[in-house]
């Protein structure tokens, strides 16, 4: 999935910017709704229901082992994001939820409680990686849910603010252990948040930077595909395959499933158009790391 040398390369806190990040107040419904239907026909596909994760596995080397050892336990009484996030669901007070849309509350009510208790640790231990990882997570989920189910505009641009905190806890925890599969997760979070260009640009380098890390490949694939390059999309699967050879993480499946979509959709559409366009992928809820959490040794 990875290199094994160097699975982790960092990044700059506010690189999503850099690439023209949109803000809550910019994403209109209509684009919201293009994003999530293109999500909720990815989960039709691969049939998991996890959200994205960190693939901290032992493949990526002793010492990225040991970051991600003390990552999970550096504090004992911290859970993964989705055991801490089930235990928060319905117990958040009304306080907790004040600001959040009414359409809202009930999703809100499985992560508050929890984040602001994460958040509390973090503020007497900025540098703890499980809190930070965790915030991250739980962030990026709430804000994915919040986002499938937002209606106004209003909703929309509160998700997004949630995804964007998700995107600046992230940066936090790569500043302290860098981490290609959490700059993945990164991305996927910019993408949700409507900054598509931004997302495909940080995978970009990300591959660059680490182009034995097969997930961040199939994942970039994907937002090729998004944006309707088939030609670059393929050339990202492939590689996909390539770094996933024995397909450790599923990266291979995955990859070579979107090649032969690919190619259908461009034999289909050839025949009454000539052109070569491609169908909305049909990947996973959040991407390929949705359909590899299971490989995850830090996560949901």
């Amino acid at each position: 999935m990875a290199s094994k040398s160097k699975k982790r390369p960092g990044g700059p806190r506010g690189a999503s910017r850099a690439h023209g990040e949109v803000k809550p107040s910019q994403m209109k419904t209509s684009t919201k709704v293009i994003v999530i239907v293109f999500a909720v026909i990815m989960a039709a596909s691969m049939m998991l229901p996890s959200f994205v994760s960190i693939f901290a596995n032992q493949a990526q080397g002793t010492d990225d082992s040991s970051a991600d050892t003390d990552a999970s336990t550096s504090d004992s009484g911290s859970t993964d994001a989705s055991s801490s996030a089930d235990a928060g669901a319905g117990e958040s007070s009304d306080a907790s939820l004040d600001g959040v849309p009414e359409n809202l509350r009930s999703t809100a009510g499985k992560y508050a409680t929890t984040v602001s208790s994460l958040e509390a640790k973090l503020s007497s231990d900025p540098n703890n990686l499980a809190a930070l990882l965790n915030l991250a997570q739980d962030y990026m989920s709430w804000g994915y849910a919040s986002l499938r189910s937002s209606t106004t505009d209003e909703e929309t641009s509160y998700s997004t603010g949630l995804l964007q905190k998700a995107v600046g806890y992230y940066d936090r925890y790569l500043a302290l252990n860098d981490s290609s599969a959490a700059k993945v997760d990164r991305a996927l979070c910019e993408f949700y948040a409507g900054s598509a260009d931004a997302a495909r640009a940080d995978l970009e380098k990300v591959t660059a930077e680490d182009a034995g890390y097969g997930p961040a490949w199939a994942n970039l694939g994907m937002l090729y595909e998004y944006a309707g390059d088939t030609d670059k999309a393929s050339e990202a699967y492939q590689k996909a395959v390539d770094a996933d050879p024995d397909d450790e993480y599923g990266a291979k499946t995955f990859a070579n499933q979107r090649l032969i979509q690919i190619k259908a959709s461009s034999t289909a559409s050839s025949g009454s158009t000539g052109s070569d366009s491609a169908s909305v992928p049909s990947t996973s809820e959040q991407g390929l790391s949705d359909a590899l959490s299971s490989k995850s040794g830090i996560g949901f």
